[in-house]
């Protein structure tokens, strides 16, 4: 039987910067700009909507879930360029101008002052146990049956 756990979130390594800081960084800003091609799970954009700053990102892959309170530049002729990468994947890049029309709306939503609430509310449902059960467990789960059928190998 597979043996796995998921790490409380206090043995993260942050590099030694005091969760007071990494806040105060975040709060510095007026909005967090990651309009990552087509990365994992983007950290960073839970954390600054967790201290209340909204964020940038694109409306693909794992943005589409971690952006709740900003704006998403969805992948059109218009915004950006969507290929196929060696890897075997899909990436999204988005335009300058894309990017830009997004900071204009941001600062007229500037004074809109509910945004940090609903970045706060929504960083909220990003835990270790909140994803563990629904997510995890069954994908370790999956991965281990594929391992005990001799679907996987460990080499």
């Amino acid at each position: 039987k597979a043996n796995y756990r998921a790490p409380d979130g206090a043995y993260y390594d942050t590099g030694s910067i005091p969760q007071d800081e990494v806040r105060d960084v975040y709060r510095a800003a007026d909005v967090l700009v990651n309009p990552s091609a087509g990365g994992g799970f983007e950290a960073c954009t839970v954390e600054a909507q967790s201290v209340g700053v909204p964020v940038i990102g694109c409306d693909f892959t794992a943005m589409r879930d971690t952006v709740g309170v900003g704006w998403r530049i969805g992948p059109s002729a218009e915004t950006g360029e969507t290929y196929w990468t060696e890897l075997g994947g899909f990436r999204f890049r988005p335009t300058r101008a894309a990017i830009l029309a997004a900071l204009d709306r941001a600062a007229e939503a500037r004074t809109d002052t509910t945004l940090a609430d609903k970045a706060r509310h929504f960083a909220q449902r990003f835990s270790a146990d909140a994803v563990f059960e629904p997510y995890w467990k069954p994908a370790f789960e999956t991965v281990e049956r594929l391992v005990v059928q001799g679907e996987l190998s460990h080499e």
